[in-house]
C-alpha cells in the first residue's frame, strides 16, 4: 500500500481545540500578569477547575505554585484585594454535606489565598457561593449565595447576593430576588451605596421541596415582558422592585455589564451588535462601541490604568487582550 501524501503546504492547517477553557481573567494589580481560572474542556468526574497566571515578559501560562493540588477541589473566580496582597476565591469541593445538597455533594465555600495561592483561612462554611468582589476598603466582601441545587457536579440553584464582614464573618442579605442564572460577579456601584446585580433572570424565591417550578411573581413577569434580556440592575440593599439599570430600546437587547472602569465612569458590557461601553452616571446616556469583533463573552475585566480589557469569550480555548484606545486585539491561547 503506498504512503499517504501530505497536504501541500498551500493548505493551512486547522490547529485542533484547546483541551482547557478559561471561565474568567483578572488582571494582578501591577498588570504584570493575568490571573485566571481555567478547566477541563470536557469536563469529567476526575477534572476540577483551578487557577493559573498567565506572565506578559515570558508569554507563558503557569500554576499557582503554592496551590494546594486535590483530587476533590478546585478554583474558580479570584479576585485580588484592593492592596493586592490576597486572593479571593471560590473552592469547589465535592464532598458537601450541608442541608442544600444532599444528592450532589457539591459545595462552593469562599476562601483566602496569597497571591502564590498558599491558603490563608476559609471565609464561609461549604455552602454555596460564588463570584467574591472585595470592596474599596478591603473590608468587606460581595458575592452570590445559592439558597439549593441539584445536579451531580453541576452547580444549579437561585441565588441572592449576599455581603460578608471580614473582620467579624458574619452575613448580610443584599437581595431578594433569587436569579437563577448568574452572569456576572455583583459589583459595588461606583457611588459605593448601591450593588450590581447581573443574571438573566429574577424570580420570587421557590419552594426547597420543588425548586425547578417557582413561582413568578408580577414584577418579574412586567419586567421580563418590557426589558427582555436586560439583565442589569442596579439596587439598593434590601431592594425588591426589580427593575433595569439600562434604558432597554433599539438593538441592545443583551445587556449584561461585565465589568466597571477603575475611575467608575463606565459599564462595559456586550450586547448582540458588539462589544460596548456606556457612562455608569447616565444609563440613557450614548454607548461607546469598544469591538465589533467581540461576542458571546464569560467575562471581561478592565486592566488597573482602563486601558485594556482580558476577555474570555464563550467556548474559545484562550484569553483576548482589547487595546481600548486602538481597538487591537492580542490572542493569549491556552495551550495544554
Amino acid at each position: 500500500r503506498p504512503a499517504e501524501s501530505s497536504p501541500p503546504s498551500s493548505v493551512p492547517r486547522i490547529p485542533d481545540a484547546s483541551l482547557h477553557i478559561a471561565q474568567s481573567a483578572i488582571w494582578a494589580p501591577d498588570a504584570s500578569y493575568l490571573l485566571a481560572d481555567i478547566c477541563a474542556r470536557k469536563f469529567s468526574a476526575k477534572d476540577n477547575c483551578t487557577l493559573y497566571r498567565y506572565r506578559f515578559a515570558t508569554q507563558t501560562w503557569e500554576s499557582l505554585p503554592t496551590l494546594a493540588p486535590n483530587d476533590d477541589t478546585g478554583y474558580q473566580y479570584p479576585v485580588f484585594s484592593p492592596d493586592g496582597k490576597t486572593i479571593a476565591a471560590t473552592e469547589i469541593g465535592y464532598n458537601c454535606n450541608h442541608a442544600g445538597c444532599p444528592d450532589s455533594k457539591v459545595g462552593a465555600r469562599l476562601v483566602l489565598l496569597d497571591t502564590d495561592g498558599k491558603r490563608l483561612k476559609y471565609l464561609s462554611d461549604n455552602g454555596m457561593r460564588l463570584r467574591p468582589t472585595f470592596s474599596a476598603d478591603g473590608k468587606r466582601l460581595l458575592y452570590w449565595r445559592g439558597d439549593t441545587l441539584q445536579g451531580g457536579r453541576a452547580i444549579h440553584g437561585f441565588w441572592d447576593v449576599y455581603e460578608m464582614d471580614l473582620a467579624t464573618g458574619r452575613e448580610r442579605q443584599m437581595s431578594k430576588f433569587a436569579a437563577s442564572n448568574i452572569a456576572a460577579a455583583p459589583r459595588y456601584w461606583p457611588d459605593g451605596k448601591r450593588i450590581l446585580l447581573v443574571a438573566l433572570d429574577y424570580h420570587i424565591k421557590p419552594n426547597r421541596e420543588d425548586y425547578r417550578h417557582p413561582t413568578i411573581p408580577n414584577s418579574y413577569t412586567t419586567y421580563g415582558g418590557i426589558h427582555r434580556s436586560n439583565g442589569s440592575v442596579v439596587i439598593e440593599p434590601g431592594e425588591r422592585r426589580v427593575w433595569p439599570y439600562f434604558k432597554t430600546e433599539g438593538p441592545y437587547v443583551w445587556l449584561l455589564v461585565r465589568d466597571i472602569s477603575p475611575d467608575g465612569k463606565w459599564a462595559v458590557f456586550d450586547s448582540g451588535p458588539a462589544l460596548m461601553a456606556r457612562p455608569t452616571a447616565d444609563p440613557t446616556g450614548e454607548a461607546r462601541t469598544l469591538s465589533t469583533k467581540v461576542r458571546d463573552l464569560r467575562s471581561a475585566r478592565y486592566s488597573p490604568d482602563g486601558g485594556k480589557l482580558a476577555l474570555v469569550p464563550v467556548g474559545g480555548g484562550y484569553v483576548e487582550i482589547l487595546d481600548v484606545a486602538t481597538t487591537n486585539i492580542q490572542r493569549l491561547t491556552i495551550d495544554w
